[in-house]
């Protein structure tokens, strides 16, 4: 038990998974999972790569893939670009690249400015 604990404890970091996640991901809150990848400019998971993290079912991965693009959609609104760069948020790459990607960057970039001022 203890050897199969520490192996577990020393692939963690390797992983690339948070604690986060990996509490996430044993509830099976795949919304929880999707939003907090937009939050933290993560690209969307590939089908792989939700497999790996307990997402067996085409019901899981769905849920997974539609609550990704509704919360790009909520969160990558212009106005909230400026309160992310307000309180010195970096760059969220998966805001960029939506058609109101250019709004959201002059809004993040005005936000970051007022910041500093």
């Amino acid at each position: 038990m203890n050897k199969t604990l520490s192996i577990i404890v020393l692939l963690l970091p390797i992983s690339g998974c948070s604690n986060v996640i990996l509490e996430m991901t044993e509830q099976q809150d795949w919304v929880a999972v999707a939003q907090h990848d937009v939050e933290f400019g993560k690209k969307q998971r590939t089908d792989d790569n939700l497999e790996e993290l307990g997402a067996i079912s085409s019901e899981a991965k769905e849920e997974y893939e539609d609550a990704y693009l509704a919360h790009v959609n909520f969160y990558c609104e212009p106005r909230k670009g400026y309160l992310a760069g307000r309180i010195g948020k970096p760059r969220n790459d998966v805001c960029f690249t939506t058609p109101n990607g250019w709004m959201y960057e002059q809004s993040w970039l005005s936000g970051r400015t007022s910041e500093r001022l």
